[in-house]
């Protein structure tokens, strides 16, 4: 009968030293900590499957050590081990398993915070419930990751590295900083384009701006004018364009979402921040994940992801992100292909 415990190191460690096939770590977060422990605790254990997301602000606000757990993976390769490290930018999910034996599912990411000093809840499985529950997991999720090769991290990491630590030592880790980090990320999973889209002339985002000072009276409008031109001084006029040019290329591929968001606009109060219905979250967060290394002479896709929370496609946490600026861009842009044309 499942189990539910307040979890601590000392919970997890008799579950990792539990295994004798396989140990199971999902967490989209990882401490220096948290992996020295899966070392002192894993013993001779042949498989470690390390399911989490690398995100280049979380390395930098060192919600994760992607240098630390290279050295872990580096030597479990050279003992002759099989490592398996899976990553999603969206992955939230926490799982720690032994073998088909002992599963602990919740809320407690692999770091201190999730053993330590938060209040955290985990249920735990065991026998016949673990391995319903596992392999289940295993039925469902990896399709949703991507399968990261070591020689491939280890590039990345030593590239990254160096430009992450340089940021530490200054005050501004502005996502624009970020994003050649993220790009280098995004295109071993998505090749870039060869020929970038370049929006038609009515497309450009100037066109847009003054269509929308045309429009002031429409939900949103008066805002996203503030955020352009700076005039509430927030220092958003990157997210008006990276927001902006997001849209319109999505909801160029899109027409029918755009005529269904045009009649959604009509709904939307003027204090009101539009909200996208799951199936339209659904459809952008996809366009934006097979697109995610796009950029031309105007926007960086790579950047927008800095700006957006993950429920978006993005790698933003906290506060301070664009996300009110895209979700009253969305219904303005459906608007204005609707009035100037959209895709021919």
């Amino acid at each position: 009968m499942p189990e539910l415990i307040v979890p601590n190191w000392s919970t997890l460690g008799e579950v990792i030293r539990g295994a004798e096939k396989r140990i199971l770590i999902c967490s989209p977060y990882y401490t220096d900590r948290s992996i020295n422990f899966l070392v002192d605790n894993l013993g001779d254990v042949p498989v470690l499957q390390f399911w989490t997301r690398l995100n280049p602000q979380d390395w930098l606000s060192g919600a994760i050590e992607p240098n630390c757990l290279l050295a872990l993976l580096d030597t479990l390769i050279h003992d002759g081990r099989t490592v398996d490290l899976s990553i999603s930018s969206r992955l939230h999910a926490k799982v720690y398993a032994a073998d088909y034996k002992i599963a602990l599912l919740g809320s407690s990411n692999f770091s201190d915070g999730g053993f330590s000093t938060n209040i955290e809840l985990l249920v735990k499985f065991v026998d016949d419930e673990a391995e319903s529950i596992l392999k289940n997991i295993e039925t469902n999720l990896p399709q949703k990751l991507s399968n990261m090769n070591l020689e491939v991290f280890k590039n990345w990491v030593s590239t990254s590295e160096p430009i992450i630590k340089n940021l530490r030592k200054k005050p501004d880790d502005s996502p624009d900083e970020l994003s050649e980090i993220q790009r280098s990320l995004d295109e071993l999973f998505v090749p870039p384009a060869k020929n970038p889209v370049n929006p038609k002339d009515y497309q450009l985002m100037d066109s847009f701006v003054e269509w929308l000072r045309k429009n002031e009276y429409l939900p949103g409008a008066k805002m996203l004018l503030a955020r352009h031109f700076n005039t509430d001084g927030n220092n958003l006029t990157g997210h008006f364009k990276q927001c902006y040019y997001g849209a319109l290329m999505f909801l160029n591929q899109n027409m029918e979402i755009a005529h269904y968001l045009t009649e959604e606009l009509k709904t939307i109060k003027e204090d009101k921040i539009y909200q996208p219905s799951d199936d339209i979250l659904e459809e952008w967060v996809d366009y934006f994940e097979k697109h995610s290394s796009m950029r031309g002479d105007d926007y960086n896709f790579s950047v927008l992801r800095g700006y957006l929370p993950s429920s978006f496609g993005g790698t933003c946490y906290g506060g301070g992100g664009g996300i009110s600026t895209f979700k009253r861009m969305l219904p303005l842009v459906a608007e204005y292909l609707s009035e100037v044309g959209g895709r021919d």
